[in-house]
């Protein structure tokens, strides 16, 4: 057994084109996968079809926002509230919806969601709101994304976002400002060219969906430093070194699974200030790395990149078995993770020490992860706990956009869709092979489908 084994997903056998709901490559039994082959007949968008996708998928949006508010106007209080109380209540419906809603209900209660917008209401001021997200797509092992640029998963998340703008301004006006802190590159190193690339074509998403201006984007470095100013920012930066390399010191990297239990015995004993439970441990986020960082290129240009990433990964911990090739790409893969997740808890670290969140300004916090005291959870896609922009944008059978791992979907028999939007290597969307169809031009979408796109509900 592997330091990483844990309980396995196996694709349906027969392969049916369904979504695995997996929300770590390391739960997909990825030696049960059929070896993937590099060839597989694409469905080509051209610029109308793929401006009718987006429309499709904006309109229907639309359509479900408008049933939302009707709903929500009718569980505000009475003549007798104040404003803060209508307004701070409605926030509390909208953010506990199941179309948002991530997790319990119980850290933000509505007397909390009452206290935050009350300010904001005297001055007939929108609420703020902030949240973390796109950092970059984790396609460097092409298991999970299928590129670097974001997808129609992506796209779904900006949508969600503006739905949650569009439904408070239909119950107050001034809405809500929402910053999303772009966090690429700040709890792993990226180059500056792959995330503009990423960050760029958000901004093409943004204009396909209709909602430009909607959000504004923040990279979190800058955000966090310009918060805290230059003196509480020199103190981050020389805690990140020290604990990194008080991490370093303690953590001897090695492949055997007592060096991973280990591990956080340790941190806690020598860093009790700075890890706290919410921070993740040692062992969770090390086998996590695992399955995004790069993995060395084949020998053989004949093998699909992907295909060689399988084989390295279905048992990445066996580096005693195996041809060499295999052997050696498995410990460069376990020694890039450890190092990245050292880095990786060194910016936790550093930043709790450091009490950098306290220093943004007042606003109502949304977390995708574990949410605190007066925070709520948040889902941009509903679902599957994965992330859109850690797997590949894909359409379940009803018609809804999710998100998979590009290995799964592509075992599944899931067809990829490509789009001048992510270019001729990477695909927009993949989707069930019931939704293409025969047309003039080749293979196309039903017509039915493109109509009926949409996000989930919840």
């Amino acid at each position: 057994m592997t330091l990483v084994h844990a309980m396995q997903v196996q694709p349906n056998a027969p392969r049916r084109p369904v979504l695995s709901h997996a929300v770590s490559l390391s739960s997909v039994d990825l030696g049960a996968l059929r070896p993937l082959s590099a060839r597989v007949e694409p469905v080509e968008l051209d610029r109308e079809r793929t401006a009718a996708l987006f429309a499709a998928l904006r309109r229907n949006s639309d359509a479900a926002v408008e049933r939302l508010v009707a709903r929500l106007a009718a569980r505000l209080p009475g003549a007798g509230a104040s404003d803060a109380e209508r307004v701070g209540t409605a926030l509390y419906h909208l953010l506990t919806n199941k179309r948002f809603r991530k997790g319990p209900r119980a850290h933000f209660p509505v007397e909390a969601a009452i206290r935050r917008a009350r300010p904001f209401v005297a001055d007939g001021a929108p609420i703020p709101v902030i949240l973390q997200g796109f950092p970059f797509k984790q396609y460097d092992n092409r298991l999970k994304a299928a590129g670097p640029l974001p997808d129609l998963a992506d796209a779904g998340a900006i949508l969600r976002v503006a739905e949650l703008c569009r439904a408070f301004a239909a119950l107050y006006p001034p809405s809500l400002d929402i910053t999303v802190m772009l966090d690429g590159g700040y709890y792993r190193p990226r180059r500056e060219a792959e995330l503009g690339w990423y960050r760029n074509v958000l901004g093409e998403l943004e204009d396909l969906l209709g909602v430009p201006n909607t959000v504004h984007w923040r990279d979190k470095r800058e955000l966090i430093a310009t918060a805290v100013g230059p003196a509480r920012w020199a103190e981050r930066e020389a805690q990140f070194r020290r604990y990194r390399w008080l991490i370093s010191a303690l953590l001897r990297p090695a492949a055997a699974t007592g060096s991973v239990r280990q591990a956080d015995r340790l941190l806690r004993a020598a860093t009790p200030d700075a890890l706290p439970d919410r921070i993740p441990t040692f062992g969770a986020m090390f086998r996590s790395l695992l399955y995004s960082v790069p993995v060395p290129a084949p020998d053989h240009p004949a093998v699909p990149a992907w295909e060689w990433s399988r084989q390295v990964l279905s048992d990445v911990c066996d580096t005693a078995g195996g041809p060499a090739a295999l052997r050696n790409a498995r410990r460069r893969v376990l020694a890039t993770a450890w190092q990245e997740t050292i880095y990786y808890l060194a910016v936790c670290a550093a930043d709790r020490f450091c009490r950098v969140d306290d220093a943004l300004p007042n606003h109502v916090r949304l977390r995708t992860g574990l949410a605190g005291a007066e925070e709520i959870g948040f889902t941009y896609l509903g679902g599957s706990a994965l992330l859109p922009w850690h797997g590949t944008g894909c359409v379940n059978e009803r018609g809804q956009v999710a998100v998979d791992f590009n290995v799964v979907l592509r075992d599944r028999g899931f067809v990829p869709v490509h789009s001048d939007v992510t270019g001729p290597d990477q695909p927009l969307v993949m989707v069930p092979p019931q939704f293409v169809a025969a047309t003039a031009a080749g293979r196309g979408l039903r017509r039915d489908f493109l109509a009926g796109i949409r996000l989930r509900p919840r």
